[in-house]
């Protein structure tokens, strides 16, 4: 009978074991960058509006200083997507997981990071401009998918879009230079040239000059409709993902103290 039990208790430690490893990164990620997000959202919020009631002392406001600032949320998505590769991948294959599970949870980490910080700027800009009315400030918006801050839906959709590129094309380049300064370089091209797309469908030239938007046909705001805008940044971060997977299915881990 004990040898009977014995062999099942393994089997349920084993198979606890493997319930617990089962989505870790994601878990682990979530828990800490996605957590994360919305404090370090608020924080920006705060610096945002304060430094606008500086500026109102002395001049008109007349755009939104969030719309400013919230820019600054496509560099740091990126540099997360940087992390992925540069620090989290190399962690957790070092602690025993395989690349196809952490790149796998890297992929949905990726797409549910970006709607986290699309919908932080959301509510940053509906609490905006409620400031904004209340000080008889002019809350211009100008270049997006969306024409008002309650239009929230369409917030989400072209920062979630941006996001998500960014977030892969950080990712894709880390992992380049990560396992050569020639392949980095090398993938500096599609990385780049996906990021130019995505803004070009939203619009917003961010990157991509005005006569080049123009050449293209996307020089306006919502020529591009929201569910295409969605569906080409899906379709570039799949592009980046599948690039990026070749890349560090095989690569080596360093040694990080050394």
């Amino acid at each position: 009978m004990n040898a009977t039990a014995e062999p099942s208790a393994s089997t349920a430690r084993a198979t606890d074991l493997a319930a617990s490893r089962r989505h870790v990164v994601l878990r682990h990620r979530l828990g800490i960058d996605g957590a994360g997000l919305p404090m370090l959202a608020a924080g920006l919020f705060v610096v945002t509006l304060a430094l606008t009631a500086v500026v109102s002392v002395r001049f008109d406001v007349r755009i939104s200083g969030w719309d400013v600032a919230a820019q600054v949320g496509r560099w740091f998505v990126g540099a997360v997507g940087v992390h992925l590769t540069a620090v989290y991948l190399p962690l957790y294959v070092t602690h025993g997981l395989t690349r196809r599970r952490v790149a796998g949870d890297a992929a949905i980490f990726a797409a549910l990071y970006a709607l986290i910080g699309a919908m932080c700027v959301a509510v940053g800009y509906a609490l905006e401009s409620f400031v904004y009315r209340l000080a008889g400030w002019q809350h211009g918006l100008d270049g997006h998918l969306f024409d008002s801050p309650a239009q929230a839906h369409l917030v989400v959709a072209e920062y979630g879009a941006a996001f998500l590129v960014y977030l892969a094309a950080g990712a894709l380049l880390d992992a380049g230079f990560y396992r050569s300064p020639a392949l980095g370089s090398a993938v500096l091209v599609p990385a780049i040239a996906a990021v130019v797309a995505v803004e070009a469908a939203i619009g917003a030239g961010v990157l991509l000059p005005p006569p080049l938007l123009h050449l293209a046909g996307l020089a306006d705001p919502g020529v591009l409709g929201p569910t295409a805008v969605l569906g080409t940044a899906v379709a570039l971060a799949a592009l980046l993902g599948g690039l990026t997977w070749p890349i560090v299915r095989d690569v080596p881990i360093r040694n990080q103290a050394a």
